[in-house]
């Protein structure tokens, strides 16, 4: 870590550079505070690890460090636990307001994912070929699943790998119903046969003309027709539960679950049978086990609230649901026990904000399924819901960037946004243009994250030789229009644009605003001004060695939030 540089050099730094509204001049009448140290130890930390922060200063009244630690004592430390790689910044201000910056950065490694609550299988395809064939000829079955342990098909086709084929010969129009399982639960899918005319069965058997089930595919509590025609029988008998029926007939069922229909026709000559299923889907939980679900999920304010039901028979122990936003686990909630038919209304401490066009939101009941339940298929809730909130990002007009070099009075134009100093100790400041157009007339900035985090650099551009860098408001126009006006124009410093420590990775953060609080890019969209435009430089021309010293940001972007009239 840097230590800060002696006072006379200092005034030098201020003198030299162009600060906010034009240059400034530094009088003997009163000193800044001195940050004689501010370190970090170690500098590198694992995920989960923790640092130190030690500082001391001099001739200060105040002093603070930013990341949420506060005012602090001229001299201490402090032990901090970043999750991620984070630079922290001490102000020290004197009474007369003038103040000194130092940083540190603590990197972190390995940072741990969230844990993924276990995701449902997908049945990416499931289909039947033909679709329609004639009684007595077969039909393709064909599959391809993903993130299942088990794959079963039905009515009675059998179980199966998560990829395959399979020939079947239904006698009558019949649909397949393929379950994929895994830890999650089940996910279904569906696909018919249509077989037309009926199989002839040996001579002088009965001839069953039709046995239907409509429809085939149920949802629990439902009912459907058994419908027949035979021929040529003495006894016709349907089971389960009809037991002996007419020649032709229909009979209503309700199965409870997936239930295989046997109609059997008899005649001197013997007997002839077939067979038909009625599937359930949605079927309640057996007695026994308790069953969690999501009844509905909500979002007021930056909170999203769900309602956990307790379907089953029994009481549900305590569990932890999850929160999933567009793919991504974003929370944890923990849930007490749940009596029989008891629901509970609860949120998580997460603060959502939307992140495009529309969210997908997740809620997992029973995260970790430590409540044995008898159905673990049904434990995710999911909603999508369009976002007010928008946001876009946008990379540099390289055909707009340049900067612009002086050497003694002559000021020449070059491509490519690059700052610093040059073999023959002139200097040159860099501009960069973003595109602004798309974002519609009246509405609401509500970020503007400028990321340099691509960076190149020629040379060894540091704060003990070219002083602070800086990033400044400014709109300059196109390439063409670059020349000295805009190189020693005035012009608003960034909020938070001023750095004595460079370059960082990653390097971004909130431009919309000037350092005293206007609202620059709000106000361009305001105007249908087109183009937000920066230039960047340092502090102190050049450093009088005789090498390039660059710092270049071709690869610069600017993420923008934005919230709708």
């Amino acid at each position: 870590m840097k230590k800060l540089i002696p006072l006379l050099l200092l005034a030098v730094l201020f003198t030299a550079g162009c600060l906010p509204g034009g240059p400034i001049t530094v009088t003997t009448s009163g000193q800044p505070p001195v940050i004689n140290s501010f370190d970090v130890s170690p500098p590198s930390i694992s995920a989960g690890g923790s640092s130190t922060l030690t500082w001391k200063v001099s001739g200060a009244t105040t002093v603070s460090i930013d990341q949420d630690i506060g005012n602090v004592a001229l001299t201490g430390s402090r032990a901090v636990m970043p999750s991620v790689t984070t630079v922290y910044t001490l102000t020290a201000t004197n009474a007369a307001g003038m103040s000194a910056t130092a940083t540190a950065q603590v990197i972190v490694s390995g940072a741990p994912l969230p844990p993924t609550p276990a995701v449902l299988p997908v049945v990416n395809y499931f289909t039947a070929s033909p679709p329609g064939i004639t009684a007595g000829s077969s039909a393709t079955l064909s599959w391809n699943v993903s993130n299942a342990t088990s794959v079963t098909i039905d009515p009675g086709v059998g179980t199966f790998a998560s990829s395959g084929t399979t020939i079947v010969l239904p006698a009558v129009t019949t649909t397949y119903i393929l379950t994929a399982t895994n830890v999650a639960g089940s996910t279904t899918a569906m696909t018919q046969v249509t077989v037309s005319g009926t199989p002839s069965p040996p001579a002088g058997l009965p001839i069953v003309n039709y046995f239907t089930a409509n429809p085939p595919v149920i949802s629990a509590g439902g009912s459907s027709i058994l419908s027949w025609s035979v021929s040529n029988a003495t006894l016709v008998t349907i089971d389960p539960g009809a037991g002996s029926v007419g020649l032709v007939g229909t009979a209503p069922v309700s199965p409870a679950t997936s239930t295989n229909y046997t109609l059997t026709a008899t005649n001197a000559a013997g007997l002839y049978s077939l067979t038909i299923a009625v599937l359930v889907t949605g079927a309640p939980p057996p007695v026994g086990q308790p069953d969690l679900i999501i009844e509905d999920v909500w979002q007021s304010g930056n909170t999203i609230y769900y309602k956990i039901k307790n379907q089953g028979a029994v009481s549900a122990g305590a569990t932890t649901s999850a929160l999933v936003v567009d793919g991504v686990v974003k929370g944890f909630d923990a849930v007490g026990s749940l009596a029989v038919g008891a629901s509970s209304t609860e949120s998580f401490a997460y603060s959502y904000a939307c992140s495009g066009a529309s969210d997908t939101i997740v809620v997992h009941a029973d995260k970790d399924n430590v409540v044995a339940e008898n159905n673990e298929g049904n434990n995710a809730f999911s909603k999508t819901w369009s976002c007010p909130e928008k946001t876009v990002t946008l990379n540099t007009i390289s055909a707009e960037d340049g900067g612009v070099q002086k050497e003694g009075a002559t000021y020449t134009r070059y491509a490519g946004p690059c700052a610093g100093d040059t073999p023959a100790n002139g200097t040159r400041r860099g501009f960069l243009s973003f595109d602004i157009s798309g974002i519609p007339a009246g509405s609401t900035i509500t970020e503007a994250m400028l990321d340099l985090s691509a960076w190149t650099k020629d040379g060894d551009p540091t704060f003990a030789t070219l002083g602070f860098f800086e990033v400044y408001h400014y709109q300059y126009g196109t390439y063409a229009d670059l020349d000295a006006t805009d190189y020693e124009a005035a012009a608003k410093l960034v909020k938070g644009g001023r750095f004595s420590a460079y370059p960082f990775s990653p390097w971004k953060w909130d431009v919309k605003e000037s350092y005293d609080g206007t609202p620059v890019l709000q106000n361009l969209v305001n105007g249908g001004n087109p183009r937000f435009q920066l230039r960047f430089q340092f502090s102190i021309p050049t450093d009088n060695d005789n090498n390039i010293d660059f710092l270049c940001f071709t690869g610069a972007t600017l993420a923008i939030k934005y919230k709708l009239p």
